[in-house]
């Protein structure tokens, strides 16, 4: 066998496309451990180095003040910790069990629910250790509340998935339509990816007309 698989249009093997699936979940899992990785090291310098409300870097466009956020999006629901924390077990294993089953066979997807795995992980793990969540990044164009480098990877993750569903849906379908590249594999994964970016757009909506008092 080829150590490389042959294009998808070619209907590769069973047992290359194993190798191939096996290779996208180191992929996956590479791009995850080394977000993860970031985001945690990040967090762990502002935690030791700064003062929660300490502003230690100011431009025009971008703001870094360490903030802790018991709370969800825009820190609503202060109170809500364990419900908050029990949301995000259920997301890391969802996301692994996806990642593991169901995710399509494309390099790009592959990295997507790597960055949304750690995104989700680097949050879990702070409501843990903490509880609460190290924010520290303001961007002042996105009128949205101080994040970290853990949400901008749920954020980068979703945006992936969902122009790569759009992608699948406009292109013409490959040969194997039922291995999640195809018309089947971009309608499995356009209702979850849709309802993530409406989910985005909704909390964004919410958070700049209606911020916490």
């Amino acid at each position: 066998m080829p150590d490389i698989c042959p294009p998808m249009e070619e209907t590769p093997s069973g047992r290359c496309w194993l190798t191939l699936r096996r290779r996208l979940l180191v992929l996956a899992f590479l791009v995850a451990g080394l977000t993860l990785t970031v985001d945690q090291a990040t967090k762990a310098y502002v935690l030791h180095h700064f003062q929660p409300g300490e502003l230690f870097f100011a431009s025009p466009l971008v703001n870094l003040i360490y903030v802790t956020n018991r709370g969800g999006v825009c820190g609503y629901a202060p109170s809500a910790g364990p419900v908050l924390t029990g949301i995000g077990v259920v997301t890391v294993l969802v996301l692994a069990y996806a990642m593991v089953t169901l995710m399509p066979a494309e390099p790009v997807i592959a990295s997507a629910f790597g960055l949304m795995l750690a995104g989700a992980a680097g949050n879990l793990i702070d409501r843990l250790r903490f509880g609460h969540v190290i924010d520290f990044i303001t961007v002042h164009w996105l009128r949205w509340p101080s994040f970290n480098l853990a949400d901008a990877s749920i954020l980068g993750g979703v945006a992936l998935v969902g122009a790569l569903t759009v992608w699948d849906l406009v292109r013409k379908p490959p040969a194997r339509p039922t291995d999640g590249t195809g018309r089947r594999g971009a309608l499995l994964w356009a209702a979850p990816a849709g309802l993530a970016l409406l989910a985005v757009v909704a909390a964004y909506l919410f958070c700049v007309f209606r911020p916490p008092r």
